[in-house]
This record gives C-alpha cells, structure tokens and sequence, in this order.
C-alpha cells in the first residue's frame, strides 16, 4: 500500500523518476520483514531494471540508519525521565544511593507485590529518605494494601503528569533487575 503510493507520485518513465521512486521505495522497505523485502525488491528491481541486492543491501542500511535514529530517540526519552526524576525529588542528588535504592525498592514492589509483606516487617515509607520517594512508594503501597492495583494507570488521580512520568520511570528498573526478595534487602539496607 505504502509502496504504491509512492510509485503513482513519480514519472517512471524518466530516470530521475526512477531515482525518486526507488529512494522512496527503500524507506518504505527499510521497515518491513525478510520475506516482503524479498518479494518487493524482486518486483522493484524487475520494474526499474536495477539488480534486487543493491535494493535489499539498501533497504538494510537504511533499516540500520532506522534502528539508530530510534535509539538516539529512547535514549533522550530515557535521558528526559532522568531529567523529571532530579526535578521532582530535589533531594536525589544529595542522597543520590539512598534514592536509587528507593526507586529500586518501588519499582520491584510494583512488579512484585507480594513483596510487600516482607517488606513490611522490616521498613515503612516513614523510613524513607527523600520525600517524593517516601510519596510514592506511600501512594503504591496503600493502593496494594487496600487490594488495589499499583499500576501506573491506577495512580493518575493522586498524582500530576509529571510525576506519572517519573513513577514510569522507576517502574522500568525492574526490567533490568532479577525481581527477587534479596533484591529488596539489599534495598532496605542501603535506605
């Protein structure tokens, strides 16, 4: 569909035509699986008189090219986060191990709530160190005591946009971690 609109924009019929289609034509392929940029190219390049490996090689660096762009784009999204994190917890900084075993801690109780009992017998959101941190983890586990859900969708209510964003934030460290009770130990004793 993508790829015939792009062939009824150009004049096939002369060679700058040719030129513009193609180029249109592997970014359109640059984002599409092995066997449709097979496919396609084997018709492009049959249309266009051109060989179907210099396209397919094409279409993979441009995917490449893709793949970097998209990269650069999560990492300032990861970077901004960053950014909302500092400016909501003035005190991240100050107490930048504290912090981050505080956002450690929320994020895995938000993956894993049945934590939340063991956790409990050996820390209180009182115990926290920086107030936004002490907010947060506050509003999940409340909402997980009551039955609730700790979703982040769940929390739009008692927070602004803002801090949605930099709950989200935290919430993706537990991606990055083996989701276990040790794991928030370890937390506990640096808070």
């Amino acid at each position: 569909c993508a790829l015939l609109r792009e062939h009824n924009k150009y004049d096939l019929a002369s060679d700058d035509g040719k030129r513009q289609y193609l180029q249109a034509a592997i970014k359109v392929l640059s984002n599409v699986g092995a066997i449709e940029l097979e496919i396609y190219a084997s018709r492009i390049a049959n249309e266009l008189s051109v060989a179907k490996e210099v396209i397919i090689s094409e279409a993979k660096r441009q995917a490449k090219k893709n793949n970097v762009v998209q990269q650069k784009k999560e990492f300032t999204e990861i970077q901004r986060k960053e950014d909302i994190l500092d400016k909501l917890n003035s005190q991240r900084k100050t107490f930048y191990r504290a912090a981050k075993a505080e956002e450690m801690l929320i994020a895995l109780v938000m993956a894993n709530p049945e934590f939340l009992k063991g956790i409990d017998e050996k820390l209180s959101y009182e115990d926290y160190i920086t107030d936004f941190n002490r907010r947060i983890y506050k509003a999940v586990t409340d909402r997980l005591r009551q039955g609730k859900s700790a979703e982040i969708s769940f929390l739009y209510g008692d927070l602004t946009e803002d801090e949605i964003s930099a709950v989200a934030k935290i919430q993706t460290i537990s991606h990055t971690l083996k989701n276990t009770m040790a794991e928030c130990l370890d937390c506990i004793n640096v808070i």
